[in-house]
């Protein structure tokens, strides 16, 4: 009887250290959420966001993972803006002022999938697929000053928008730091058989990439 006493105790032990054992990544569910530094082609943007001085993307992009049990999802958000600008056309008989403002918003839509082995300490290697949701707008208001009468009028020079869906593919990786705390990295590429212009060829692969950080949370 002792030694079955020994014998359960044992066991006891045992499963706590396993239950310890188990990664934040590897229970169900829980949640990510971080931000990366991250890089789009300029695929992304609006033709006049090449032709505005000093344009820059966000340096970071928010991203919220749900991992479950045999897939993780994963959206976020990144931006893309052009400065405040103004510029000045002169036609002889009237002088116009342009204020163009072009904003494009990123939203990727992804699966991951588990690839590395349980055994794997502290790291969770996937592959990744999905869509990235790019939305652009482009407004630019003017003034029109008439040289000759001194009459000054205002009009919309440009007001649209327009949406499109690269397909996402590509690998990601996790590393545990602590419990709640692991850096994040995701190599991609991005394809879009259905837009075609000067800036983004049809079945044209282009590179994407994202490091940061996340806070994980959640069932344990």
């Amino acid at each position: 009887m002792k030694f079955y006493s020994y014998y359960l105790a044992l066991l006891g032990l045992s499963g706590q250290a396993s239950a310890q054992a188990v990664s934040p990544l590897t229970a169900s569910p829980t949640w990510l959420v971080g931000m990366q530094a991250v890089r789009y082609p300029e695929m992304a943007w609006r033709p006049e966001l090449l032709y505005v001085t000093n344009t820059r993307p966000w340096p970071a992009q928010l991203v919220v993972r749900r991992y479950l049990k045999y897939i993780t999802l994963e959206t976020g958000l990144a931006m893309y803006t052009s400065p405040a600008t103004t510029y000045v056309a002169d036609y002889g008989t009237r002088v116009d002022t342009y204020h163009p403002d072009t904003r494009s918003y990123l939203v990727p839509i992804i699966c991951r999938f588990r690839l590395a082995p349980h055994s794997l300490q502290g790291w969770r290697l996937d592959a990744t697929a999905g869509l990235l949701l790019v939305k652009n707008d482009y407004y630019c208001s003017a003034t029109s000053f008439e040289v000759k009468t001194g009459k000054q009028s205002a009009y919309i020079s440009g007001d649209y928008g327009e949406y499109f869906l690269p397909l996402n593919l590509g690998l990601g990786a996790t590393y545990l730091l602590s419990q709640h705390i692991c850096l994040t990295a995701d190599a991609r590429v991005l394809w879009n058989a259905l837009r075609g212009d000067i800036i983004f060829k049809p079945s044209e692969l282009l590179p994407t990439g994202s490091v940061g950080a996340g806070y994980i949370f959640g069932k344990k």
